[in-house]
């Protein structure tokens, strides 16, 4: 079994929520900064800035298989104690996790912006209503809001379809889920590139759910896997990493999505080793507050003209730092009072 926490929270997955929100800080000060890695070898055109340029779609793809692995846990777990889904209660507790970390990230911003201190934020009215993955958001510092409005414009229909199916749940998912895996391989095949693009991101988010559905099964297999497992996940990420842009863009959109998951299931229920280190009690925290710090890190990682390496670190270290500091006594406080809210929602429509 995977080391889990008291709260019913798998660490092993917190842990892994600090390396992908390093994968994406990395991507951006290596791919975006003003001390960009811009090698002209054949070793940097080639094989290094596609790989550079793909950690932070990794590092999301990540995300993305966690948030739906457990968001569709969670809604399993309510429907075996209480016998049903609030879906209103979804819905609160969900906007009380996302919304105010969001508003006050897109506030500074506009203070930054009167001080003369960052350019204008385009496109804020687009990234506080979760559009931005159906067009590019113009302007850096609202951009990275695409893999947001991917997560919550899946919540808007995963917890009715996961009631509405009913027993038939699994195989209407996994259904809808291999479809969507094919239908991105045909458009991506077709060279409709747009559409292509847009539909990918909920593939992993898809899988995620897939994982929690068929957990069981799932840890049955994965964990007799060799040790070297982990080792395999990862080269086939890289391998799907290196072919993203290509004429195998087909084949990896699909592979992607599902070695990032494999990667995942493997460390979750693999050698013990590998839990404990994911588990360490600073990854734990960092992983917990990983929302904040994806947020903030956009502003940490933008082309500052002139800027050098000490500025960098010293602003990452400044974002990461805020970002914790946000999470215990800004984004903690509203999440707990959003489950209080969903409780008293479920208690009332449970009386209806």
């Amino acid at each position: 079994m995977p080391a889990a926490a008291p709260n019913d929270r798998i660490q092993a997955l917190d842990g892994w929520r600090t390396i992908s929100v390093a994968l994406v800080i990395i991507s951006h000060l290596l791919d975006i900064s003003s001390v960009r890695y811009v090698g002209t070898s054949v070793f940097a055109l080639k094989i290094a800035m596609p790989l550079i340029d793909e950690f932070g779609r990794l590092g999301v793809y990540l995300f993305f298989v966690i948030s739906g692995y457990v968001i569709c846990r969670g809604l399993i777990i309510e429907s075996e104690k209480s016998g049903r889904v609030s879906i209103s209660g979804f819905y609160v507790r969900r906007i009380f996790r996302i919304v105010p970390p969001l508003l006050l990230y897109v506030a500074t911003l506009l203070v930054l912006k009167r001080l003369g201190l960052i350019d204008a934020p385009n496109e804020v009215v687009r990234a506080l209503t979760f559009t931005c993955n159906l067009r590019d958001c113009a302007g850096w510092f609202v951009s990275h809001t695409w893999s947001l409005s991917v997560e919550e414009q899946f919540y808007l229909f995963i917890p009715l379809i996961f009631v509405a199916a009913s027993a038939y749940r699994r195989s209407v998912l996994l259904g809808l889920t291999i479809v969507l895996m094919a239908v991105v391989g045909g458009l991506f095949a077709f060279d409709q590139h747009q559409a292509a693009s847009i539909l990918q991101h909920f593939v992993p988010i898809s899988i995620g759910v897939i994982w929690a559905l068929f957990e069981g099964r799932i840890r049955t297999v994965v964990s007799g896997h060799p040790p070297w497992a982990p080792g395999f996940g990862a080269i086939i990420c890289i391998l799907a990493l290196r072919l993203t842009d290509t004429v195998w863009e087909p084949a990896a959109s699909v592979l992607l999505p599902v070695a990032s998951a494999y990667l995942l299931m493997v460390t979750t229920y693999g050698p013990i080793s590998i839990q404990r280190a994911l588990s360490a009690s600073w990854m734990q925290f960092v992983g917990r507050a990983s929302y904040g710090i994806y947020l903030w890190q956009q502003l940490a990682t933008s082309a500052y003209p002139g800027a050098g390496w000490l500025f960098y670190l010293t602003a990452i270290c400044g974002c990461v730092l805020w970002s914790l500091m946000l999470f215990r006594w800004f984004d903690t406080p509203l999440i707990e009072f959003g489950r209080k809210l969903s409780r008293k929602t479920r208690f009332k429509a449970s009386r209806a």
